[in-house]
């Protein structure tokens, strides 16, 4: 059973039991019922409870009841009798008769009974305020009892406002007298009636009833369910209906329907296209014996297509009426529900009068459009003749203006050779040219080419005539060529090749040369000058470096008649610090490139020669290099160099005390434009209260000095000895 009887089934105390009014099935019961006769639920569940009723206590009764029972007698089950009082209620929910049972001791307290029934009198109506469905307890034609959805239904608060009102306020009387009727024949009877609420609002409801006894008195039990809300979606639904059949059957192009691939409906308008009476001659007839054979697989096709749910194009075809005569229609067709089954809806236009009044007007436009072809190609002959004497004139004018431009340019020389070499045309400043510089008498049909190769100048030749070969197979070219002139003088020509086409396919080559020997002796001059002036920059480079190596040693000799150790200290770091600039200038005259310098090959330097030169017994230092190419120009390196000299030089003298072997590690590195250098160590580090605008160190002020004429900055890290990193922004 439903959830709905759980709080009724599962009283503590009584024996209970629903019983299904029809055939008197037993659909359910609780514990106790079930311990009382000694069985389990599952065994009693569908007994008929006739069954449980001794013959002897009113089972004629039970099986003519219609109303409330409670009677005295024996129940029995298994051919043992109780003596027991039974007692069922007739209970209506879901528009269905059921009978609540209860088993009682004879000796049971008849209060005690009375008032077990209110209780279930009040839980009956716990019950009924909770359905969907509105319940009503009537008694000569009055309310005496009503749930409050009964209430709702016609527009009241609630119940208290509709009990004691007559029925017919609500419910034509005819109505009323059909519900009583059907009431009396059987409970399951549905009557649909109109009814009106308290605002005057048609509303339709559909009404089961039957008799009980309520409150000792015969009472018919009425349950209204309102379907107006259905009731308007089928109305809409039949006009819709109607509307559609209408609108079908005045549709001007034809409907068919079919389904399974057979005719079921045909419009007025599918009868007139196939040339029927009406729909009933072609019923069941497959659709497709009417399409023309050339068309039928597609039409298959989309039936197929849409009855899958998918979409397909509306398309011309023909089709064939009974009279075999030919139709030309444009078909669309839908999926559709005729008579409750998935149908194809065919929608068929005839376009054959359309489609032959479109092959007259082609016909018609062909005609006017040749007559206007053979018009325009008149005027266009006429325009064209006209055009082409106008054009040989302008040819004319155009090929003496060009001769003459051809012929009188100074300073070039202008000439095309065929494949064979061959001139084919020339200007005048050519053939003067090479008369005055070759001596040389040229003619139009000449090899030129060979003309040409007799005065190459082999001390400078290249290969320079193989740009011909290549000019012919479509690359333009450009070159110098040196030639030797009658008095035996090199001559250079800037010459430029250029295809020359005719109808698509190249026939010629175009050669245009000029004199270019002033401006390539220029050049042998200029670049004479500046090799000159690079070897006298190497060598003063080469003199500051050797001038520089002469400061050191005269240091060097200097710190032996030195004995105070703090002067000794103080050449050793200047000496270090001129080999650093000499270093400098030492890489500037090996290199051809003054512009830049490496820089990570003077780092080396410098390093390796300050290890050398601070390697003492007992410390050993292991040099690390991290370094990529990077290339500075003259006003960086040095001062780099000598920032470099200061931070490898402290940490050498103060980095390691007490130690047997450290790490020496020297970073450099390019990012767009950017170095990044880094002098760091894994040494005792500085002193905490270290700050080098108060340091007296002339090498730590040195440092900073420096760092502000690159415009750099530099960063300290101590957290593993001591790091020096510096960056700025590389100069072009």
């Amino acid at each position: 059973m439903s959830e709905y009887w759980s709080d009724i089934l599962n009283h503590p105390v009584d024996k209970l039991a629903v019983i299904e009014l029809t055939e008197f099935r037993l659909l359910d019961a609780n514990a106790e019922f079930c311990s009382y006769f000694g069985h389990n639920r599952s065994e009693l569940i569908n007994k008929s409870f006739i069954s449980f009723i001794s013959r002897d206590a009113s089972s004629g009764r039970l099986a003519a009841w219609n109303e409330t029972l409670e009677t005295s007698g024996f129940v029995k089950y298994h051919d043992k009798e109780h003596g027991r009082i039974i007692q069922i209620q007739r209970v209506i929910h879901d528009g269905k008769p059921y009978g609540f049972a209860r088993v009682f001791d004879i000796a049971t307290n008849k209060k005690v009974i009375e008032q077990e029934l209110a209780d279930s009198e009040r839980r009956f109506k716990t019950l009924s305020d909770v359905t969907s469905e509105g319940v009503a307890f009537v008694q000569e034609g009055k309310l005496i009892d009503a749930n409050d959805q009964l209430g709702r239904i016609f527009s009241y608060d609630d119940s208290r406002e509709i009990i004691h009102k007559k029925l017919a306020e609500f419910i034509a009387v005819t109505d009323i007298q059909r519900i009583m009727a059907s009431a009396e024949i059987s409970v399951t009877n549905r009557n649909e009636v109109r009814a009106t609420d308290r605002n005057g609002r048609p509303i339709f409801l559909e009404v089961t009833g039957s008799y009980l006894s309520y409150r000792n008195e015969r009472t018919l039990v009425l349950v209204f369910d309102d379907i107006s809300i259905r009731k308007r979606a089928e109305q809409a639904l039949q006009q819709s209906l109607v509307s559609f059949q209408r609108l079908l059957e005045d549709s001007p192009n034809g409907v068919i329907i079919l389904t399974e691939g057979k005719i079921q409906y045909l419009n007025q308008a599918a009868c007139t296209l196939l040339e029927v009476r009406d729909e009933d001659e072609v019923f069941g007839d497959p659709f497709v014996d009417f399409i023309d054979d050339e068309f039928k697989s597609a039409v298959l096709e989309d039936i197929q297509k849409i009855r899958d749910g998918g979409e397909v194009e509306d398309k011309e075809i023909r089709i064939q009426n009974t009279s075999k005569e030919v139709i030309d229609v444009e078909i669309k067709s839908t999926l559709t529900v005729y008579e409750n089954k998935p149908s194809i809806q065919i929608t068929l236009n005839n376009i054959s009068a359309r489609n032959q009044l479109i092959q007259e007007q082609i016909r018609v436009r062909f005609v006017e459009e040749i007559n206007s072809a053979l018009k325009a190609e008149i005027e266009e002959h006429r325009a064209t003749q006209l055009k082409l004497e106008k054009q040989q004139r302008q040819t004319l004018e155009q090929t003496a203006k060009i001769e003459s431009i051809f012929n009188s340019t100074e300073n070039i020389m202008m000439w095309t050779i065929n494949a064979k070499h061959e001139i084919t045309a020339m200007n005048t400043n050519f053939i003067k040219s090479m008369k005055q510089t070759f001596g040389e008498d040229v003619n139009l049909g000449d090899n030129i080419l060979e003309v040409i190769q007799h005065h190459v100048d082999h001390n400078f030749y290249q290969g320079q005539m193989l740009a011909f070969t290549n000019g012919f197979k479509g690359r333009p070219q450009q070159f110098e060529l040196p030639l030797l002139d009658c008095e035996g003088a090199t001559v250079w020509w800037q010459s430029f090749l250029n295809p020359v086409y005719l109808h698509g396919e190249l026939e010629e080559l175009s050669c245009l040369v000029y004199d270019n020997t002033e401006r390539k002796q220029i050049d042998r001059k200029i670049r004479d000058s500046l090799k000159e002036k690079e070897v006298l920059l190497q060598e003063v480079h080469h003199r500051v470096k050797n001038n520089l190596q002469v400061i050191s040693s005269i240091l060097n000799l200097q710190s032996s008649y030195v004995d105070d150790p703090k002067t000794l200290e103080i050449l050793r770091e200047s000496q270090q610090r001129i080999k650093s600039m000499s270093f400098i200038h030492e890489t500037i005259y090996r290199t051809a490139d003054f512009s830049r310098l490496e820089f990570m090959d003077y780092i080396k330097t410098i390093a390796s020669n300050l290890i050398q030169s601070y390697r003492t017994g007992g410390v050993l230092v292991d040099f690390r290099q991290e370094m990529e190419s990077v290339g500075l120009n003259l006003d960086q390196a040095i001062p780099c160099g000598l920032i470099i000299n200061e931070l490898v030089s402290n940490a050498l003298k103060y980095a390691f005390k007490g130690r047997k072997k450290g790490v020496l590690t020297i970073v450099l590195r390019e990012e767009n434009n950017e170095v990044y250098i880094a002098v760091k160590d894994d040494g005792v580090g500085l002193p905490k209260d270290f700050a080098y605008e108060k340091n007296n160190s002339l090498g730590i002020q040195l440092v900073y000095a420096l760092l502000d004429q690159l415009d750099a900055t530099v960063n300290i890290n101590q957290s593993n000895g001591t790091e020096f990193l510096i960056h700025f922004q590389r100069k072009q």
